[in-house]
């Protein structure tokens, strides 16, 4: 791609992008011509020439906010951000730690924020943008042993839809996609009962793709999907 034509690509930041969903959807944005800025706690092995990688803990706060800043400072614009890193826990609640809630919601929550916080002085700054965050059946289903996890995701959904009205008035989206089961490489970890389980909740009866995801990220991304803001959108299953 030419120097020119990369100044004039629109421009995706996503987190947790070294793996799994983050990684092919990272893909995806690229060979759709996007620049794409990811992180994550290790390296990526994705090579493209629009594509920028860099390491560091998203519970930083200081690391977060200098990848944010300095993505912009090479971008000099933000079209799509998406927050899709994420660790999970499990365990039943009356033996669980403090400490592991506490790491969750580092990551899963108030990484989230402040990603989402620094994208939205730069957006707020060019009036458009869109934010999305990735959330999970999980905040629906309530599964013994997941309590950790599922109350950093709904935080975050009730976090992105404050957002999504405080930022209204400058033309940029703020919402949720609550994923099912994607299939890939991760989903070999899911236990068969538990995979069965949400299935049977999904309309399909059947594994979404990554195609499936990234099909409605594109269309919350677009600007005519502007009044679509501030919401919680089910991927393929029901509440």
């Amino acid at each position: 791609m030419k120097k020119e034509g990369i100044a004039c690509a629109k421009v995706l930041l996503i987190t947790g992008a070294s793996k799994g969903i983050g990684k092919e959807i990272a893909n995806a944005f690229l060979q759709d011509g996007y620049v794409v800025y990811g992180c994550s706690r290790s390296k990526s092995d994705l090579k493209h020439h629009s594509y920028n990688h860099t390491s560091i803990d998203i519970s930083s706060e200081a690391d977060l906010k200098n990848w944010v800043r300095d993505c912009h400072a090479k971008s000099k614009k933000v079209d799509i951000a998406i927050s899709n890193a994420a660790v999970m826990s499990t365990g039943g609640i009356l033996s669980s730690k403090s400490e592991v809630m506490r790491g969750d919601s580092e990551v899963n929550f108030l990484g989230a924020v402040n990603f989402c916080k620094e994208v939205s002085k730069i957006m707020k700054n060019q009036r458009f943008g869109s934010i999305i965050g990735f959330s999970n059946i999980g905040t629906q289903l309530c599964d013994p042993g997941t309590s950790s996890y599922i109350s950093s995701k709904s935080a975050l959904e009730a976090y992105l839809k404050v957002l999504g009205k405080e930022l209204r008035s400058y033309e940029i989206n703020c919402n949720v996609i609550r994923i099912p089961i994607i299939s890939s490489e991760m989903t070999k970890l899911i236990p068969d009962e538990v995979a069965s389980k949400v299935l049977s909740r999904v309309v399909n009866k059947s594994y979404a793709s990554v195609a499936d995801l990234y099909n409605l990220v594109t269309f919350l991304g677009k600007s005519e999907s502007k009044y679509i803001n501030g919401q919680v959108l089910n991927l393929g299953f029901d509440n």
